[in-house]
């Protein structure tokens, strides 16, 4: 299988992309946020910066990219003293998904150029603010993410165990409306039920229960949005219990009731 397969099944629908901000300085400098309402995205141009997130202290120089999560708590600072320049972009956005998929907090990229012209072009567009500026932002930022995508799986495809998750996955994938079972996944993995439930967070950033649930809740919206089966239908077909559990799940998960998504 390859990286190919997963990012077909990659997506992110943008509610606002801000635009781009750039940063170069050769002074101290230190901010404390305690959360921000919209993810963020911060490319290093040159130089180096710490950021502690949640107590994590992470360093990023010349073409490191982190992910900041909404609602995280974090600080930033040049650990490296004043005499010391450094460059970074940030670019703040928010999803409708709860989740950016898929997704690693710090990502050493191999093609910096790429990068580094994506970044900036995306802080153009903001700067000059032209015809159509706000819809560009989005295109830029999905490239960037898309480019993420491929950094991520390029990475990861040579590993053994990488292959392996990526059979319990597509099981998911096919059978969501089946029962399905943690302990059968980790069997068909090769993996012990614990070791299992670990890579599936490492390599996919939520754990299997979630991805299951997540997949089901997928079909089931494709299914209400063409306003043909009832709720009992559905449930049947996307692998719920019942319409009554299948309701409170979508409940939590979308933030409205099935009747009214």
């Amino acid at each position: 299988m390859n990286n190919w397969l997963n990012l077909s099944e990659v997506d992110v629908s943008f509610k606002e992309v801000r635009p781009f901000q750039y940063r170069e300085r050769n002074t101290s400098f230190c901010f404390k946020e305690k959360s921000k309402e919209k993810h963020a995205i911060v490319f290093m141009k040159f130089g180096s910066i710490s950021y502690n997130v949640d107590d994590r202290i992470i360093r990023l120089e010349k073409g490191d990219i982190l992910l900041l999560k909404k609602g995280e708590a974090y600080n930033a600072y040049n650990s490296d003293g004043p005499e010391i320049p450094y460059a970074f972009y940030v670019v703040y956005f928010d999803i409708f998904e709860d989740e950016i998929p898929y997704f690693k907090r710090l990502t050493k990229v191999s093609h910096y150029e790429k990068f580094l012209d994506l970044f900036t072009k995306g802080y153009d567009i903001g700067k000059k603010r032209g015809t159509a500026y706000k819809f560009i932002l989005k295109s830029v930022l999905s490239e960037i993410l898309y480019n993420l995508y491929k950094e991520y799986y390029s990475s990861k495809i040579t590993e053994p165990s990488f292959l392996h998750m990526e059979k319990a996955k597509k099981h998911i994938d096919v059978h969501y409306n089946d029962k399905i079972n943690i302990a059968e996944l980790a069997d068909l993995s090769g993996f012990s039920r614990a070791h299992f439930k670990r890579l599936f967070s490492k390599y996919y950033n939520t754990t299997p229960s979630e991805y299951i649930t997540t997949v089901r809740i997928e079909h089931a919206k494709t299914m209400l949005e063409s306003n043909i089966f009832s709720l009992k239908e559905i449930a049947d077909q996307c692998g719920f219990y019942d319409e009554y559990y299948f309701s409170k799940v979508f409940q939590k998960k979308i933030g409205c009731p099935p009747k009214k998504y």
